[in-house]
């Protein structure tokens, strides 16, 4: 077979025959080109497999690579559980935001070599939270920053260093419920509250309900301004009856609270203008009670109030902290304290120190002018005092002086005779209308003593007629 194809492509188109030689040239030829086709194939073989051998080395790297990451990841999460630890780690607050690592880092250098100092940034913005971190190579150099106080600054701030602390326990810190803070005592106007529908609403009148209701409504009103707050030991009491005096409310105050309780007020309100059949004036239905301890009144309140066993079943006490105004506290405290400084028999008394006299408007300032200078002598010469004599720009100074001095006492002299004039005239007024209404006085009795004569005339004239028989 193969020799028939020789055969063939050694044919030519012209129909003309090759020789044997030529015939063997060709067979060469076609031998190496098997050849060459063969090494080809092996060569594609060969190189297939190198690029196998060549991706497996490359994913052996990638795995070593990760591994190595992994690894140092794990000594950096060490490094940092141990930096708490080693108390190497400073916190640092009120960094300037536009301070960077590299400014951090030099600042903090000043104390020692540094392992690393980086600006604490926000996680979507990357825009610096004030803060930082800095790790030193020493103890010391830490213990040196911590102490540094106000010295330390960056870029004109002043720098606050902290200890590092563990995330755990920045989570507790954290995790902690912040105190609310009550400056008005606000959570004091629940208690005693009686609700509709509980047990302590069983019992109470409809009256009472009513009063009760009224009440929280005029304390959310109080307590909408901000100057009002609920004492912590003062108490207010509603529904007393009209004969209750201030002795029997505190007995029955300390009765409750406890022998041990001190009460600094127990009084009832009064109606000043209406008066009893005794002469005392009418109460108003509620009073105050102050205690020294908070405790004490709350006590007393949870005892007394709403007890049906106290006045009647259908009115029982009304008991509440009471709403003070701070303004009005403040001032009457003042008062008081003022008073103490002023009562010689107070431990707080102050004597009045003398206050020195006001200088009028007239009066000058020159040191040499005292109470026992001549009036028209001029200095007197001490014996023994340097001798110096003015000089030209003093001298000016006091031509000056002396010419202000001159037109205000001709200002003094004109309004002196200006402030005459005008009582003078006011007392020309006040003389001219007095004489006026002497005048209108005057006439007045004039015409009254007229008709008093009138009077008289017509009263003779009746009695000198001649009577009548009848009249007799």
């Amino acid at each position: 077979m193969q020799q028939d194809v020789l055969n063939k492509k050694i044919k030519k188109e012209d129909g003309e025959e090759i020789s044997p030689s030529d015939i063997s040239i060709v067979k060469e030829e076609d031998e190496s080109d098997e050849e060459s086709s063969e090494e080809e194939d092996e060569s594609d073989e060969g190189s297939s497999e190198e690029k196998s051998e060549n991706s497996d080395s490359e994913e052996e790297e990638e795995e070593e690579v990760t591994k190595n990451i992994k690894q140092e990841l794990d000594v950096e999460k060490r490094e940092r559980k141990q930096d708490v630890e080693e108390g190497k780690t400073v916190f640092v607050k009120n960094l300037p935001f536009s301070a960077t690592d590299e400014e951090f880092r030099e600042c903090m250098e000043q104390f020692g070599p540094v392992f690393y100092a980086l600006v604490c940034k926000d996680k979507f913005t990357e825009h610096s939270k004030g803060s930082g971190f800095v790790k030193f190579k020493k103890k010391d150099d830490a213990e040196k920053c911590l102490s540094s106080g106000t010295e330390l600054t960056l870029k004109g701030t002043i720098l606050d260093p902290h200890p590092a602390l563990k995330r755990s326990e920045v989570q507790k810190l954290n995790d902690k419920p912040k105190e609310k803070k009550d400056n008005r005592n606000l959570y004091l106007t629940k208690e005693g509250m009686i609700i509709a529908g509980t047990p302590a609403a069983r019992g109470v009148s409809v009256s009472d309900m009513e009063r009760r209701l009224q009440l929280e409504q005029w304390k959310t009103t109080k307590l909408r301004n901000l100057n009002m707050f609920v004492s912590r030991n003062r108490l207010v009491i509603h529904n007393l009856p009209a004969t209750f005096t201030d002795k029997q409310l505190h007995k029955l105050f300390q009765s409750h609270a406890g022998s041990s309780a001190i009460i600094k007020e127990a009084r009832i309100m009064r109606d000043l203008k209406h008066l009893d059949s005794k002469g005392q004036s009418v109460s108003k239905g509620f009073g105050f009670v102050s205690f020294e301890k908070h405790e004490d009144a709350l006590k007393a309140l949870r005892s007394i109030n709403n007890n049906p066993s106290i006045f009647t079943p259908n009115t029982r006490p009304i008991v509440a902290f009471s709403i003070e105004n701070r303004s009005v506290l403040n001032s009457k405290t003042n008062r008081m304290i003022k008073s103490r400084q002023k009562n010689p028999l107070c431990k707080d008394y102050k004597a009045k120190e003398e206050v020195p006299a006001k200088k009028s408007k007239y009066e000058s300032n020159s040191k040499h002018e005292e109470q026992n200078e001549p009036e028209f002598a001029g200095v007197t010469a001490k014996p023994g005092s340097t001798v110096k004599m003015r000089q030209k720009y003093k001298l000016t100074n006091q031509a000056q002086q002396h010419l202000q001095d001159v037109k205000k006492q001709k200002k003094e002299m004109k309004m002196n005779r200006k402030l005459r004039r005008v009582e003078h005239i006011k007392k020309k007024q006040v003389e001219k209308k007095m004489t006026k209404k002497n005048k209108k006085a005057v006439d007045n009795d004039s015409a009254f003593t007229k008709l008093v004569d009138k009077y008289k005339s017509k009263l003779l004239s009746q009695t000198n007629e001649k009577k009548k028989w009848y009249d007799s």
